[in-house]
């Protein structure tokens, strides 16, 4: 019973807040009430974030103590948070340095390679002779040298098919993919506010 009580308690705390707030979307006769939910959720995401920080530092200083074989990278990863922590106080020219120009261009390198390597490892197991292998990588293809700063070096005609391609079917194809998220993401709403959902409920 009172396991029960405590899934429908969860379900509630879920239910509220979320029709409090999509009511006020269509109707805006709760504005007040809304502005109180979101800020309760900015606080339970400060301390979610606090807590986040918290469990980082107590794992990765166990890696440190314990010496385990990945503890070079537990060693980069605290002293790149607690520098980046302090120039944000203390030195805000140099936090604006870590983040725009060392973060920005770790990212894009790392999205590089991801990217690289996921598409590698389709084009291994899928083969050449699948036609849609072969419009991936064409499409690829055309989409590096679009982006490269020399392309008009190598032909003239990269840029206006390379536009091209980023305008139409790479429009066509993302607005397919946020039309699906948008589906899913209401389909687990309501999945959620009818109880088949538990995920969340560690279900």
């Amino acid at each position: 019973m009172l396991s029960l009580r405590r899934r429908e308690i969860c379900i509630l705390l879920y239910i509220i807040p979320a029709a409090i707030i999509l009511i006020n979307h269509f109707t805006g006769e709760l504005s007040a009430a809304t502005s109180e939910v979101l800020l309760w959720a900015s606080t339970l995401a400060t301390f979610a974030i606090l807590l986040g920080v918290i469990t980082l530092f107590q794992h990765h200083t166990t890696i440190l103590a314990r010496r385990r074989r990945e503890w070079p990278y537990s060693t980069i990863l605290l002293a790149s948070f607690i520098i980046t922590f302090a120039f944000n106080y203390i030195y805000p020219t140099g936090y604006d340095f870590v983040i725009n120009r060392l973060l920005a261009s770790l990212q894009m390198a790392l999205l590089a390679y991801v990217g690289f390597y996921s598409y590698t490892l389709f084009f291994r197991a899928s083969g050449t002779k699948n036609p849609y292998v072969l419009i991936l990588l064409l499409s690829i293809l055309l989409g590096l040298f679009y982006n490269l700063p020399m392309r008009d070096v190598i032909w003239t005609g990269w840029g206006p098919l390379g536009k091209w391609v980023n305008d139409v079917p790479n429009t066509g194809g993302m607005n397919a993919l946020v039309i699906g998220v948008g589906i899913g993401t209401i389909a687990l709403f309501i999945r959620t506010i009818l109880g088949f959902e538990e995920s969340y409920l560690g279900g």
